[in-house]
């Protein structure tokens, strides 16, 4: 699971953020939806951090990244990334999944890095404005408090088909 996670982020395209993005609503649908899966953790764990919340070291603080797995991303991340908080949402995305390896126990709630991994397969990285935008040209995603993302239905589905049939109906 842990190496799936890793072989993802190492194939992801790491495009600068702008100019024309052809998955930006699709991208901007996912983020929403990482945002409301990471609330209903967040919550279910108590974390005290929004909207970032380290979730694999709240359930357990021993979770943790091989020291060679960390380097290996650090290293790929740098020259490829601009924005510090992609390095930092990778490395919560791959804790996480070493959790999910080692932890057999998880409650029952829908997997929140997932659609950050698909985000990131669908163009790379995304901009934060001012900490509470993230810009995926032409959307600007406002990020709301935790409870706002709470009492939501799921935001989009992850299959390629529901995700292009967005991006194809509000190409510009």
């Amino acid at each position: 699971m842990a190496k799936s996670v890793i072989e993802r982020l190492l194939a992801v395209e790491w495009r600068p953020v702008g100019g024309n993005d052809k998955h930006s609503r699709s991208r901007f649908e996912l983020m929403r939806e990482h945002l409301r899966r990471t609330a209903l953790w967040a919550e279910h764990l108590g974390a005290d951090t929004w909207p970032y919340p380290p979730l694999a070291r709240t359930f357990d603080h021993t979770v943790g990244i091989p020291v060679d797995v960390r380097e290996q991303l650090v290293e790929h991340l740098e020259d490829r990334t601009f924005y510090a908080h992609t390095s930092m949402l990778c490395m919560h995305t791959v804790a996480w999944a070493y959790l999910k390896e080692q932890c057999t126990s998880l409650p029952r709630l829908p997997d929140p890095y997932e659609p950050l991994l698909v985000l990131f397969e669908r163009g790379g990285e995304f901009a934060v404005e001012v900490g509470q935008m993230a810009r995926f040209r032409p959307w600007l995603l406002a990020l709301q408090p935790r409870d706002e993302y709470l009492s939501q239905d799921p935001f989009v589905e992850l299959d390629d088909a529901t995700l292009d049939s967005l991006d194809e109906e509000s190409a510009w």
